[in-house]
């Protein structure tokens, strides 16, 4: 999937496009949502939840080497 047909898509289609061929990858979180990472193909995409209601608001394409920062800092290595 490239990135305009994913953007393109209505977010129930988007939904459904990452249950399909999706891998979840990990996860972060805001003062206001729970934040979930996925591969798609060659693609990073967030699926956004409302921490208050936990109801899914959004699933946005990552666009910048900021988000994906946010998640290697996340990682640590051990050394053997």
């Amino acid at each position: 999937m490239t990135f305009d047909q994913f953007e393109n898509l209505s977010l129930e289609e988007k939904v459904d496009a990452l249950g399909e061929e999706g891998v979840y990858l990990m996860n972060r979180q805001n003062s206001i949502y729970h934040i979930f990472l996925y591969g798609i193909g060659r693609l990073y995409v967030e699926v956004l939840f409302l921490k208050k209601t936990n109801l899914m608001q959004n699933a946005e394409l990552v666009t910048t080497e900021k988000v994906i920062n946010s998640y290697l800092n996340q990682l640590t290595v051990e050394q053997p």
